[in-house]
């Protein structure tokens, strides 16, 4: 014979119920899927990037329902402190989503490519704060990480975060998640200052606070626990504010880096010195400088499919880990998000069942806001079959590019979030950058291009790169857009060699005072002139020879 409960509270199925729960749960575990698949192949692509924002923006936005819900509840007809608690339980879940994105992010940009952010705090402090070397606004972070947005990179509102705290918060998954924190937190201190206070129902207070209790790591505190009142208010406190409850598991995840690098460091010093006696046996043995007919593109083995290939390369995932500095601590926050979202399930559902003897009668009770929640599964579900269908548009580029189709189809498939760096083998120009550069005279749309992360570094089919094509062709406003993205003036390759070579042979002394004043080599020898000067002297363009003249009396090169 079971014995009566001392007391009761309310059941509360609208807010804790079985259909809200499982919702929550599910949405959550859901939004791993995107960013396993974006790192299956040791990257994070621009697109892969941006279907994880569309899932975790949906995920986000739903999540404040529950919140808002639960205060209005408390203030009108009352909450028990007992449901509030849960409430807090879920919504530590519904974080999850901000912080994958932002792991995402972070190994999105610490790839090697012209956005390439090196592993170091300093950095990364630089790129949050969005300020260059020389103390000016870096241009490269004016656009939102999205291939989705052909607007003006150079035109960016800024966020309310941003114009308080002068941090540079980037866009919607950041703001959305620093709010639910900052609301989350607010419902936190309004039931820890005075549990017994919370809301309007005082009597429910009272007896859940005497006679229920909470589970924690999987261990019984009870409800009245004064150091579970301290810490709770400590917690919630530190992430209060809007913006800078962003900081700390920033600087956390960092700090990891930072603990990282160190381990490497050894390896790293062992790569540089082989590098510099790399370019010290170049220096000495001219003749092994690359050149299109003496280092010819390796073959593929014969019986090697494609989808061989493919299935190496991704065998390669560990190696990968090892060489990418942000993969394994990107990795490594993924499980334990997912570890802690598993603990977050397990105590919140031994906690509900642990006290099921003080709730009323009603608690398992199905109601129209627990169809609701589910119904809301159809969002993040959506977001994972646009996810994939990122994949067909990827596709769907590489065979305009193969084809040279029309600008406005290229431009739409890249709105539409396909992969800009794809490259349609066997093509003239096996990128979307390298045909727009190549065949057409877009300025816009190559803005686009590299604001989105297309590579300015990958050869056309004549070993000739992007930077290489427009400074042939005299096109000054592209070459200013490649060399502001990170193109190499120093590739050499091609009819001409390098991009100075390409400008001195058009004649062009604007182009080769640019590629100067941004580190070109006018020593690298090449093409059919050999350097840029020879090439100068030779088709009789005194104003570039001039610019390629060496000063008297030093070793530096004219700019």
């Amino acid at each position: 014979m079971s014995l009566a409960p001392p007391c009761t509270f309310p059941a509360e199925p609208e807010i804790s119920g079985l259909g809200v729960r499982v919702a929550i749960y599910a949405q959550n575990l859901l939004s791993f899927i995107p960013a396993i698949s974006a790192l299956s192949d040791g990257e994070v692509a621009p697109y892969e990037l941006d279907a994880v924002k569309d899932q975790s923006t949906t995920i986000l936005i739903t999540a404040f329902g529950i919140l808002i819900s639960a205060m209005v509840q408390a203030q009108t007809i009352g909450l028990p402190n007992f449901h509030a608690n849960i409430v807090l339980n879920l919504s530590w879940m519904n974080n999850t989503n901000a912080f994958i994105y932002f792991l995402l992010y972070v190994q999105h940009k610490s790839q090697l490519g012209p956005q390439r952010i090196k592993a170091g705090l300093t950095s990364w402090f630089k790129h949050f704060y969005g300020v260059t070397k020389s103390g000016e606004r870096d241009l490269n972070l004016k656009q939102e990480d999205s291939t989705t947005t052909l607007q003006n990179p150079s035109i960016e509102p800024q966020s309310i975060l941003a114009v308080i705290f002068r941090v540079k918060v980037r866009g919607v998954v950041a703001i959305l998640g620093s709010l639910h924190l900052s609301m989350m937190s607010a419902l936190g201190l309004w039931l820890w200052i005075n549990p017994l206070r919370f809301g309007t129902d005082a009597e429910a207070n009272a007896c859940a606070i005497e006679h229920s209790s909470t589970i924690i790591l999987g261990k019984n505190i009870p409800l009245a626990s004064s150091g579970l009142r301290i810490w709770s208010i400590l917690v919630y406190a530190v992430l209060l504010v809007p913006g800078l409850n962003l900081l700390w598991p920033i600087v956390l995840f960092l700090l990891l880096m930072k603990f990282y690098s160190a381990l490497r460091k050894p390896h790293d010093r062992r790569d540089a010195r082989r590098q510099r006696a790399k370019r010290l046996d170049s220096a000495e043995s001219p003749s092994l400088l690359r050149t299109p007919e003496s280092d010819p593109a390796p073959t593929v083995p014969p019986g090697i499919t494609k989808r061989a290939r493919r299935l190496a390369r991704r065998s390669l995932w560990a190696l990968q880990m090892w060489y990418n500095p942000f993969l394994l601590p990107t990795v490594a926050g993924l499980v334990l998000l997912f570890v802690i979202n598993i603990i977050f399930i397990v105590d919140t559902e031994v906690t509900l069942r642990q006290n099921r003897f003080l709730l009323e009668a009603g608690e398992g009770d199905w109601s129209f806001g627990q169809t609701l929640a589910l119904l809301l599964l159809v969002l993040p579900l959506r977001d994972l079959r646009v996810f994939g269908a990122r994949r067909d548009v990827t596709g769907s580029l590489r065979n305009a590019v193969h084809w040279q189709a029309q600008t406005e189809i290229l431009w739409d498939l890249v709105r539409r979030g396909a992969d800009v760096n794809v490259q349609a083998e066997g093509s003239r120009y096996p990128t979307v950058l390298l045909l727009v550069v190549g065949r057409r005279t877009d300025v816009e749309f190559t803005r686009i291009l590299l604001s989105s992360g297309a590579n300015p570094d990958i050869a056309d089919s004549t070993d000739c790169t992007a930077l290489q094509s427009a400074a042939s062709q005299g096109k000054v406003e592209i070459v200013k857009l490649l060399l502001a993205h990170g193109a190499d003036p120093n590739i050499a390759g091609g009819q001409h060699g390098t991009a100075l070579q390409a400008a001195a042979v058009a004649g062009n002394a604007e182009i080769v005072k640019l590629l100067l004043e941004s580190g070109a080599d006018p020593s690298i020898e090449g093409g059919q002139y050999g350097t840029a000067l020879q090439a100068a002297s030779s088709l009789a363009y005194p104003e570039i020879v001039k610019l390629l003249q060496p000063q008297r009396g030093g070793g530096h090169w004219l700019c």
